[in-house]
């Protein structure tokens, strides 16, 4: 293979640079050195000259005195003549600018810069008892000879760099070229050289004299000669791995493809639905077959809000929580997250199911598959069909809680009064419910339902202070810190008339359970109140109001029970296009749960019943988007149950007035 030729550059240049380099640098601060030296030593003499020569000024000051001309001016001269002073003379002492001698005449001089250095010099005449000041002597020294000193030195320096750097770069180069460059110049030739296909040739060999010991050269040398055996080694296992990797991958494949059976097989025997769900939301093969009975469709491809959490619907808590869930397991993906995200997912669902009314119930229980950097990449799924069971869990956990409230009421000694606490608060929580879902809801902002949940569970706690294990089981429904924290600090997202509506449906059920309780052992006498009785019937009737403009105005069917297979096809394809369906759903199920727990407080347990599967049932379709409606859904959900509902409420007006007969 031949190498691309591409700009080179010589190491012997690079090292020739950075030697001249090198010695420049510490050249110049030598030379600097002794420039700083010469001008200290110079400026040192020629103070010490001034310093003599004021010492002996004692003669002048008498010449000066004696007007002796001649021996002045000799004076000045005799100056003069020595190095570095240039011009020199003699002033009165008050009066600088006139001048009695001088030399060389000022007019001869080319100039005094800044190059000079003046000295004044103060001449005195001494006797026995007196010492006169007689005149100024000032002198001007010049520093040009020190200059040139100092530029003739600079001159030899830069001459001597000028050779070295000469004799530097020809012994370099020559020293490299001989020593080294040749050596890998071939060492180069020989690696370019290098065939796959016959590395049988000559190891390298330099052409120098051996010596007893190895330097880096020799080095290199053998190391290529060691990577030249190394690569034929490597070249032929790689030809043999080659040849032999067909056998090798059939090998592997039917490996891999009876894994994979048994996989499937171990899958397919389980009674339990198995799969995965990836960061896109979608399901991954392989997939349990029992996934198939359980969801009467294939799932591969689909997300998992297409089929498994259906009922969970924007803008609640659960929908809130599931996607908190799976960003924390898959946008941030952590061991550690995926435990905080694993508990924001819901452990049990309930979907609609065309062989119980009721619903499918389903245990959910996760497992995270983990990639490479220990980040999770998938998230198992294992499903259990708990419908069987579920009805007896449930009425083993009633039954549990029953006999619970009942060991507390026995030991309370004034029943009677606990009796009306209970009815007060009864009818306290209903008014709150009535006015949750009443027409005029729709109005409210979130401060409303706030406030008034607030209030109505605050009065709630405080009247059954005592009642422990009432209050623990509120507790339990309602984590106060937790949910009034949650509910200042959601976003808009979240629907507070149907999340607190949830809630005290659940509130009002655990003390309806705690009055059934009481009911055993004390003869309740729970008064019905007369605005009570017109709300249940008014509510009966605006529920049927709903239902009857449903189906008569938008599915254009008068009568439920003449609903053939054609017409039930029709409604589903209106159902999907209604832009109010899923609100017109989220309102009977909402007023149809209130109205059960009206009727169950007005002893009306069968037709409470009745309104509370109403509400069950129809619940189950209000997660599901329009798109993946059915015919099952609509009949199962919510023609059938509401077929039910007209039955029982055919004469609902004359038995209500019969109760008010009684009653008064």
């Amino acid at each position: 293979m031949k190498l691309e030729k591409n700009k080179t550059t010589s190491i012997a240049k690079k090292v020739i640079t950075f030697v001249i380099l090198i010695n420049l640098f510490v050249s110049i601060i030598v030379l600097l050195f002794q420039i700083k030296k010469d001008r200290e030593d110079f400026d040192a003499s020629l103070k010490e000259r001034f310093e003599n020569l004021e010492r002996g000024t004692t003669t002048l000051g008498v010449d000066i005195y004696g007007e002796d001309e001649p021996k002045v001016m000799s004076f000045l001269k005799g100056l003069i003549a020595q190095d570095d002073f240039s011009y020199t003379f003699i002033s009165e002492p008050d009066d600088k600018e006139e001048i009695l001698y001088e030399f060389p005449p000022k007019d001869a001089l080319p100039g005094l810069n800044k190059n000079f250095e003046k000295r004044v010099i103060k001449v005195f005449v001494t006797d026995e008892s007196s010492k006169e000041h007689v005149a100024d002597l000032t002198i001007f020294a010049s520093k040009n000879r020190i200059d040139e000193k100092i530029k003739s030195k600079i001159n030899f320096f830069g001459g001597v760099q000028l050779v070295q750097i000469f004799l530097n770069v020809f012994l370099i180069f020559f020293v490299f070229k001989s020593l080294v460059g040749k050596h890998l110049a071939k060492m180069a030739v020989y690696a370019q050289n290098l065939d796959l296909n016959n590395l049988k040739s000559e190891d390298l060999i330099l052409d120098r004299p051996s010596s007893k010991k190895q330097d880096e050269l020799e080095s290199l040398v053998l190391s290529i000669n060691i990577m030249k055996q190394n690569l034929d080694k490597t070249h032929k296992s790689i030809k043999d791995y080659t040849l032999n990797l067909e056998d090798k991958v059939k090998d592997a494949t039917a490996e891999i493809m009876e894994e994979k059976n048994n996989v499937a097989t171990l899958l397919n025997n389980m009674k339990t639905a198995v799969f995965s769900i990836g960061k896109d939301y979608k399901i991954t093969p392989p997939v349990s077959q029992y996934s198939q009975n359980i969801f009467k469709k294939d799932i591969v491809g689909l997300k998992a809000s297409e089929f498994l959490f259906i009922n969970v619907k924007k803008g609640t808590k659960e929908f809130s929580d599931l996607v908190s869930g799976f960003d924390h397991i898959f946008k941030k993906g952590t061991e550690l997250d995926y435990l905080i995200g694993k508990d924001y997912l819901p452990k049990k669902i309930t979907l609609p199911d065309e062989e119980n009314e009721m619903g499918m119930i389903l245990k959910l229980d996760y497992s995270p598959l983990f990639n490479q950097e220990k980040m999770v990449e998938k998230l198992l799924v294992m499903v259990d069909d708990v419908t069987d069971i579920e009805g007896d869990y449930k009425q083993a956990k009633n039954d549990q809680l029953h006999f619970k409230f009942l060991k507390e009421i026995i030991l309370i000694d004034d029943k009677e009064l606990l009796s009306k606490k209970l009815e007060i608060q009864i009818q306290n929580i209903i008014y709150v419910l009535d006015d949750f879902v009443s027409p005029l809801s729709d109005t409210y902002g979130k401060d409303h339902f706030v406030e008034s949940f607030k209030n109505c569970y605050a009065q709630l706690m405080i009247n059954i202070q005592n009642n422990l294990a009432l209050k623990e089981k509120l507790s339990e429904i309602v984590s106060e810190k937790d949910l009034f924290d949650t509910l200042e600090k959601a976003s808009l997202e979240i629907k507070f008339q149907l999340q607190l509506t949830s809630l005290l449906c659940d509130i009002l059920d655990c003390v309806l359970i705690y009055m059934d309780t009481l009911k055993i052992l004390y003869p309740v006498k729970f008064k019905i109140d007369k605005h009570l009785s017109a709300t249940i019937l008014e509510k009966i009737n605006d529920i049927e109001k709903i239902f009857r403009n449903l189906f008569e105005y938008v599915f254009l069917v008068r009568e439920i029970d003449s609903i053939s297979k054609e017409k039930l096809q029709k409604v589903v394809q209106v159902a999907k296009l209604y832009p109010e369906f899923e609100r017109t759903i989220d309102l009977i199920h909402q007023r149809t749960k209130v109205l059960s727990f009206l009727l169950r407080a007005f002893k009306e347990e069968e037709l409470s019943g009745v309104y509370e599967n109403l509400s069950s049932l129809v619940k189950q379709i209000a997660g599901i988007e329009r798109k993946n409606l059915n015919e099952s859904n609509i009949k199962n959900n919510l023609i059938d149950p509401y077929r039910i509902v007209l039955e029982k409420t055919s004469n609902i007006q004359e038995i209500f007035e019969e109760k008010g007969k009684k009653a008064a």
